[in-house]
């Protein structure tokens, strides 16, 4: 018997950082109205089934949101309520925007920290890991990019595709010679 957790048990989600679901709220009624259900089945699906957020973290959430200020209720259809963002809502949107690169190189630094105390090998393979499902999910969302969108991806791509060949032809090199 290993003492090694079962990875594939491990690969659901069961948790998300309230901030940090406060602001995935906030930026799905940014762009349409949606009810608790509604914003719990998008989750499921744009994680691709790996996070299924409970009512229980949803409701109260929301609850406190409108309590605040940040959404408001449109509908009532029985017990179920249709939110939108309210103007509180998209100033906080905006103030998060406006931090945007302070809050993406802080974003780093919990998969930095991780990934630096592996071993070199397993570091190597978990950052390619993740290049894979980079791109899985690049190809997942590319229909909805606006062509303007696609340009500028493609123009990181194609950054991206130079570099990779780089560190692919120093490791070829590297490994033609031991």
């Amino acid at each position: 018997m290993t003492d090694v957790p079962d990875c594939e048990s491990h690969r659901r989600l069961h948790a998300v950082p309230r901030g940090l679901l406060r602001l995935i709220i906030a930026r799905l009624l940014e762009s349409s109205e949606m009810s608790g259900m509604d914003i719990i089945r998008v989750l499921e699906e744009r994680s691709n089934g790996t996070w299924t957020p409970s009512p229980g973290s949803i409701y109260p959430l929301l609850a406190q949101m409108e309590e605040n200020g940040y959404i408001q209720t449109v509908r009532v259809d029985g017990r179920s309520k249709t939110y939108r963002l309210a103007p509180e809502g998209e100033s906080l949107l905006k103030r998060i925007r406006d931090h945007k690169s302070m809050l993406l190189e802080k974003m780093k630094l919990g998969p930095l920290f991780w990934l630096g105390i592996l071993d070199p090998m397993d570091q190597a393979m978990a950052y390619t890991d993740l290049i894979t499902i980079a791109f899985e999910r690049l190809h997942l969302i590319e229909p909805s990019l606006k062509v303007s969108q696609k340009k500028r991806v493609v123009k990181r791509l194609r950054r991206i595709q130079t570099e990779l060949q780089e560190i692919i032809s120093k490791l070829e090199q590297r490994s033609s010679s031991e």
